[in-house]
């Protein structure tokens, strides 16, 4: 009886034009969850301030992402926070991207520092089981940067894609040193091209408690063009030190582990004019 109380004096109120309808602040903390061929599924914190003396009880999410006047993106989110009285409420958002939109705007994104972000959303809060709209168009800016990072760091990872240590096996040794030999095999599913200005690759054991034991290193010796839509190989030969490959080997070859290697590592990538930093770490199968 008191919610109903209260949410009735919300809406007379808001039939009053009495309520201050909430605004965005910002859109936070933007990650990539998961990415397919054609979509890109973020996780990101919508800050709302709500301006009024009380709360105001939120239930829905529906809303729609536009960057240089194209849509790129929506979302729907349910069970939502209330909007803390005259205060900034979080509202975790996981909105979808579609990535042919978003494509046709990287060129243009990768020079940017910030990128206004419109957010045209429909947030409702429910009386007697009916939900009572609020429509508002709200524009906020992001750290594009920063997501460009994280989506070319996606896609250099991805398991279908992305980057990946192949065909390893054994080459020649002496009373030292083994070399191992891999293939370091790369698909570009980004919509530009790039090139790697600089990589390194540690390999190591796979068991965790001895990652400290670093096995051998490989280092890129020249800038490697990566096409968009081509495949890549690159052959890698490591010297692998035989006192710590004879330390380690009952661990790299245990049915535990696999028969693996833990190979770690930085990727220096350069897209139009910008560089990332891109880590590496992957379990290889022997």
């Amino acid at each position: 009886m008191k919610n109903f109380f209260y949410i009735t004096v919300i809406l007379f109120l808001y039939s009053c034009g009495k309520v201050q309808e909430p605004s965005v602040k910002t859109l936070k903390e933007v990650n990539i969850l998961a990415q397919t061929d054609s979509t890109l599924q973020l996780a990101a914190i919508l800050v709302m301030h709500n301006p009024n003396s009380f709360e105001i009880p939120l239930t829905q999410a529906d809303y729609s992402i536009s960057i240089h006047g194209k849509k790129v993106g929506a979302g729907k989110e349910e069970n939502l926070p209330p909007l803390t009285k005259e205060g900034d409420t979080d509202l975790k958002l996981s909105p979808t991207l579609q990535l042919a939109v978003f494509s046709e705007l990287i060129s243009t994104l990768l020079t940017e520092q910030e990128t206004e972000i419109v957010i045209d959303g429909k947030y409702s809060f429910s009386v007697l089981g009916q939900n009572v709209p609020i429509s508002q168009v709200q524009k906020t800016k992001v750290n594009i940067q920063e997501l460009m990072r994280k989506y070319i760091s996606a896609a250099m990872q991805g398991k279908k894609n992305g980057m990946k240590v192949e065909n390893v096996k054994i080459g020649k040794a002496d009373l030292l040193q083994t070399l191992v030999l891999a293939d370091l095999k790369f698909t570009n599913t980004l919509p530009l091209d790039f090139t790697i200005q600089k990589m390194q690759l540690d390999i190591f054991p796979p068991e965790k408690e001895k990652q400290n034991i670093k096995l051998g290193e490989w280092h890129l010796n020249q800038v490697q063009k990566i096409v968009h839509g081509q495949e890549v190989k690159i052959p890698i030969e490591i010297k692998v030190s035989n006192m710590a490959l004879l330390t380690t080997m009952p661990d790299i070859l245990s049915k535990k582990a696999n028969q693996s290697l833990f190979v770690k590592g930085t990727a220096e990538v350069m897209m139009g004019k910008n560089t990332f930093n891109v880590p590496i770490e992957q379990i290889v199968t022997l």
